[in-house]
């Protein structure tokens, strides 16, 4: 405001934002305004509650220490302007804008120790060797997290996939939509390293239309994860469908010691964890308990009767 400078411009630093400009108030042996000299002022730049930029005055007296603006809004947003599409591939690397307590959480405060320059924050950020993609997350850490402004195309069942690397086993994480975990405990295979890379599926996810946040939260210390993907679910699952008979379930589920298949014709069944490794497997009719030998965790049933093929996510407590 009663500025004639047409030469501003506008810096962050530690979340606070600065205007620069020049005027013409320099004077020319105590002469008045000296023609083409300037004088270089700084004013603070603050924000209305609607985020719009509040009037500034022209001074020549420059900035205190303690600022007169009220915290600047802190907006969540996608990072490539709109919300990933659902189906579709996420980028692990490409997490909402917002900083730290927003659209992330990183607990180590050491900067980002993947050395990749694509993100300038405090998020672990790395070059990936995958045979797919550019950077991946790496170094993670129990209760770290990152988000993701989601758009799902159509109500449904979808299958969610993860890139993920490790050196260990004992490593998992979870999903959350709208701060809702959706997924439970994924458990993260020893891939053989962290730059050796598996896909780990979790199928049939109920999802709504519309906006959503997407959270990925982290339940254990170091592995590396390159991207996620939702595809529409294309087996059915046990409990959206049987074959007309009541009796057809596997229950409970979750559960602690051993689960239940009941399916009134003759049927094969398997288990197999998130990467796909066979655990168990058999031929039954008729009620039948299983899982007894199984660790704690998420794992997928398929079962194949005289009519239909199911598959199901199963929890182990």
């Amino acid at each position: 405001k009663n500025s004639y400078t047409i030469h501003p411009g506008i810096i962050e630093f530690k979340g606070q934002n600065y205007l620069f400009y020049h005027n013409a108030t320099l004077t020319l042996n105590g002469q008045g305004p000296a023609l083409g000299r300037r004088s270089v002022c700084v004013e603070y730049l603050c924000y209305n509650a609607d985020g719009t930029i509040k009037p500034i005055i022209q001074t020549v007296a420059g900035i205190t220490v303690a600022s007169p603006c009220p915290p600047s809004p802190v907006v969540q947003s996608p990072f490539k302007t709109n919300p990933w599409p659902i189906p579709g591939r996420i980028e692990a690397e490409d997490y909402d804008i917002g900083g730290e307590g927003v659209a992330f959480h990183e607990a180590n405060a050491s900067g980002n120790q993947g050395l990749a320059t694509y993100r300038n924050d405090e998020v672990d950020i790395e070059t990936t060797k995958d045979v797919d993609g550019s950077y991946n997350l790496s170094y993670v850490l129990n209760i770290e997290w990152v988000e993701y402004s989601v758009n799902v195309s159509a109500a449904g069942k979808y299958d969610l996939s993860l890139r993920v690397a490790t050196d260990a086993a004992g490593k998992t994480m979870h999903a959350e939509i709208d701060g809702q975990n959706i997924t439970g405990a994924i458990t993260i295979p020893n891939t053989g390293g962290y730059q050796t890379w598996q896909t780990v599926t979790v199928p049939n996810l109920s999802l709504t239309i519309g906006k959503h946040t997407l959270r990925l939260a982290f339940d254990a210390d170091y592995f590396n994860l390159n991207y996620v993907r939702f595809d529409k679910s294309t087996v059915t699952s046990i409990q959206d469908e049987t074959d007309g008979a009541t009796t057809d379930r596997a229950y409970p589920n979750p559960f602690e010691n051993t689960i239940t298949l009941n399916f009134k014709s003759v049927y094969s069944y398997k288990i197999v964890d998130l990467s796909g490794k066979l655990l168990l497997h058999g031929v039954a009719s008729g009620p039948s308990e299983v899982g007894g030998d199984l660790q704690p965790g998420i794992y997928l049933l398929q079962v194949i009767s005289e009519e239909k093929n199911y598959v199901s996510k199963i929890n182990k407590k």
